[in-house]
Formats: C-alpha cells, structure tokens, sequence
C-alpha cells in the first residue's frame, strides 16, 4: 500500500483508501471498463499518406488492455514490424529501421503523457515507409511551446495537476 501512496495511485475518500483512475488503467483486468480507449493503434501505411474509408491505404492491429502490460505488447509487435521493413529493402538484412531505444522511448511517452480526459481517440502508431510517427491524443501542456521544445527548453508538469 506504501507503494501505491507514494505513486499517488490511492486516495482516502470517506474514510476509505480508494483507487485512482491511473492504477486501474495500469493495472485492472478489464482497463477499457475504466477507460474506452485504452489502447493502441498501429497502422502500416501503404504508400505516403494513410487515406480514409473507400481510399483507405493502410492495414491496421490494436492492442488494449492495462498499461503495464499494453506497453511491452506493442513494443513486441512494433519492433517486429519495423525489423521485417528493414528486410525488404535490405536483402540479407536483420537490423531495425530506427533504434530500438528511440521507438521504447517515443511508445511509453505516447502512452503515458498522452490526454486521458480526452476518450475518443486512442494512441496511434503510423508506419509509413519512409517514417514512423506516433499520435498521442492531447495537446502540449500550456505554457509549453513547439519553439520551447526545439530550443530543449520544458518544465516538468503533470496533467493530473492541472
């Protein structure tokens, strides 16, 4: 129980020590009853730009369930998607399109500072063949800027704080 106080995933309400919100998405059995888009979505795009309905060019996999084990599923399925890409433009080739560390890091940032006030949407890798980009729902912390973020400039904030 310590733990959990110190992680502020517990609260005392009436008398009672309740769970937050973010230790069911981290942890419960059945996290998409706590939050309906508890998931994430990867998507190969098949050519430069996704489309949409009858011009739809991409073939996509979700994954849900808690956070903690959400994260290792997707990185499992991203990194072997991602190393099948480098096969097929080099023959003879098992190395990764992008470092295995920069993928790690820009998955667990998409999931965990993403917006989850924000319920219709979920995470969203898009597999492009020249690139690879991650949509978090959510938009940056005010006062935080694009320029502040080029620059290396940031204050540490939390959401749940705000």
């Amino acid at each position: 129980m310590g733990l959990l106080r110190y992680w502020n995933l517990v609260e005392q309400r009436n008398g009672s020590v309740v769970l937050r919100r973010a230790a069911l998405l981290l942890f419960a059995k059945n996290a998409l009853r706590w939050h309906p888009n508890n998931r994430v979505r990867i998507r190969r795009v098949l050519g430069n730009e996704p489309g949409y309905g009858q011009h739809l060019r991409s073939q996509e996999r979700e994954l849900l369930g808690p956070v903690a084990g959400l994260l290792a599923d997707v990185r499992l399925v991203l990194h072997d998607l991602l190393e099948r890409e480098s096969r097929q433009e080099q023959l003879f080739s098992t190395s990764t399109l992008l470092p295995e560390d920069a993928v790690d890091e820009c998955l667990v940032n998409a999931v965990v500072h993403r917006n989850y006030a924000i319920e219709g949407q979920a995470v969203e890798i898009l597999l492009f063949p020249d690139r690879v980009e991650f949509k978090s729902p959510g938009r940056l912390l005010d006062p935080l800027t694009l320029e502040d973020l080029r620059a290396q400039k940031g204050v540490c904030m939390c959401r749940a704080t705000r």
